[in-house]
């Protein structure tokens, strides 16, 4: 046989091998590059390598729980503050939405998967249980709605124009009450023209939409949904949620990053080669920070609930150095930065932060690098202090943090971003730690005390006509138990007092706070104490 036809066969048959794989090997890459022309992401391919073997290393604070999956990347991941809920957003392969309670185990409560789409990104409320799944497929980009109490169905769902063909990662949030969605979708193509939608959160009705003739990737609103900020480029535009007025617009040095705005929608930022901030003050838009340093690129800006406190991250992309920075919006005042000098053949790159609602509490996500410097995952107080920390097994894509600064979750790929592999991850850390137990004297009970607020399922479950709730305190402490709907508003309050420590249970009889029975469905027990909260979901059949 002749030697190029021989070699030409082996090629074949290599190649039906590595076809046949593919649902476990990633052959193509993302890969985020910082020069003088600013960010953009770069795609490549190349061959499989697993993931790096043996445990994760220890981190400060308690993991809760790791989920990997052996195929996909976790690009997305959301958790909300009260109704402490779950969403990750799944790529590549056996793309899906799964959902999980955040002080769970890490197991999926349930997963919705998508066939073959180029995009599944997640959004969540913060005080009630709906989640927003934004998928592009087939030149076609769709936003669902999801009940944490039911993944078997999208609760409603719209379809952008077919003008409108692709969607990035962040282009998607919803309102912390849930009752509002946001959403953008732009032209794959010159011109790039772009829209936004906002949705009614219950419904997916059609509340407004404005289109735009230059390219918006990106849309977060304030927490009660007053007010948005969208990313066109390196424009940050400020609009009123209700009419869509514009508000204000500033821009930044190069385009590439993502505009922030505070929860309580006071305060905007972005970044590029330079970082700004602007407060209203009432009676405008005040510029509070504004800093360039040579060769910086601002990828990453983060801001706290009240608006007084910022984050703001840079590469220099000369010699790959990141630098984190926390500002004091207020005075006006750098409060520390962290910097860190590159080491082996990794581009360390900042993704994301998010910073608490009164700016105690900074997590920061990176890709990391080769010989691990610093873990993927930095958690800080305000004075610039490492409180926590996750270390990836490679590198971590986004981040979510509570309102209160407790909870951390983490989600990215299972190798280093410049690397080929296959998997992904998704990692919650709890910086609460154990509550200490009070002596409970001569008098304490044959049942040890547990180490933390303990809330237990409800049994019967599903139940009619009444279920009993069981919960256990550490030490005596005031408490409260509600009942919540799907949409975490209240049914009824079942506790509101002081309880003594130990074991404890309560009867609900499926009436709401006015003695009425409430229809069949799933629920959300809370029980919230000084400092934590816990919740479970019961189902009531009639």
């Amino acid at each position: 046989m002749p030697r190029n036809l021989l070699r030409t066969i082996l090629l074949i048959a290599a190649l039906a091998v590595l076809l046949a794989g593919s649902v476990q090997a990633q052959l193509a890459r993302q890969v985020q590059v910082i020069d003088a022309h600013g960010a953009r992401f770069e795609a490549q391919t190349g061959p499989w390598q697993p993931a790096p073997a043996g445990p994760l290393p220890a981190a400060r604070g308690v993991i809760l729980w790791h989920f990997n999956d052996p195929a996909g990347i976790i690009e997305s991941c959301v958790l909300s503050d009260l109704t402490l809920e779950t969403w990750l957003g799944i790529n590549l392969n056996n793309q899906r939405v799964a959902y999980f309670y955040t002080t769970g185990d890490g197991t999926p409560v349930w997963d919705f998967p998508y066939a073959a789409p180029n995009l599944v990104s997640v959004a969540s409320a913060e005080t009630a249980s709906l989640g927003a799944v934004l998928i592009v497929r087939g030149g076609r980009v769709v936003v669902h709605g999801f009940l944490g109490s039911d993944g078997t169905a999208p609760l409603w769902d719209y379809e952008f124009d077919p003008l409108y063909g692709g969607a990035a990662h962040f282009g998607l949030d919803v309102a912390a009450d849930g009752s509002l969605v946001a959403a953008v979708a732009f032209q794959t193509e010159s011109p790039f023209h772009s829209k936004l939608v906002i949705l009614d959160g219950t419904t997916g009705e059609v509340l407004n939409e404005l289109a735009f003739e230059t390219g918006v990737r990106a849309v977060e609103l304030s927490d009660d949904g007053s007010r948005l900020v969208l990313t066109a480029g390196a424009m940050a535009l400020i609009y009123e949620t209700a009419t869509l007025t514009e508000l204000y617009t500033f821009s930044v040095s190069g385009a590439g990053g993502i505009a922030r705005i505070s929860r309580n929608g006071e305060v905007v930022a972005a970044g590029g080669f330079n970082a700004r901030a602007f407060r209203d003050t009432g009676a405008g838009w005040v510029q509070v920070f504004s800093q360039q340093e040579s060769t910086q690129w601002y990828g990453a800006m983060a801001i706290s609930g009240d608006g007084n406190t910022l984050f703001a991250g840079s590469r220099n992309y000369t010699n790959e150095i990141i630098t984190l920075r926390i500002i004091d919006l207020v005075a006006g005042t750098e409060l520390s930065r962290y910097v860190s000098t590159p080491s082996g053949q990794y581009q360390d790159v900042v993704t994301r932060a998010e910073v608490s609602q009164d700016g105690s509490v900074i997590a920061v996500a990176t890709w990391g690098q080769e010989t691990r410097p610093h873990p993927e995952v930095m958690v800080f107080d305000r004075e610039g202090n490492l409180i926590g920390e996750i270390a990836m097994p490679g590198s971590a894509w986004t981040v979510d943090l509570s309102a209160d600064g407790r909870y951390v979750i983490a989600s990215g790929k299972n190798v280093h971003a410049n690397q080929f592999g296959n998997g992904g991850d998704a990692i919650v850390l709890d910086l609460g730690g154990p509550v200490a137990i009070e002596d409970p004297g001569p008098q304490a009970p044959a049942t040890p005390l547990p180490a933390a607020l303990h809330l237990g399922p409800n049994h019967p479950n599903p139940f009619n006509p009444q279920t009993s709730i069981t919960f256990a305190l550490p030490r005596a402490e005031h408490v409260r138990l509600d009942i919540l709907d799907p949409r975490g508003r209240l049914v009824r309050t079942l506790v509101d007092e002081r309880r003594e420590a130990g074991d404890h249970a309560v009867i609900w009889d499926g009436a709401d706070q006015d003695g009425r029975q409430v229809p069949s469905g799933t629920y959300i027990y809370r029980l919230q104490s000084d400092d934590l909260v816990r919740a479970r979901t019961l189902t009531l059949v009639k």
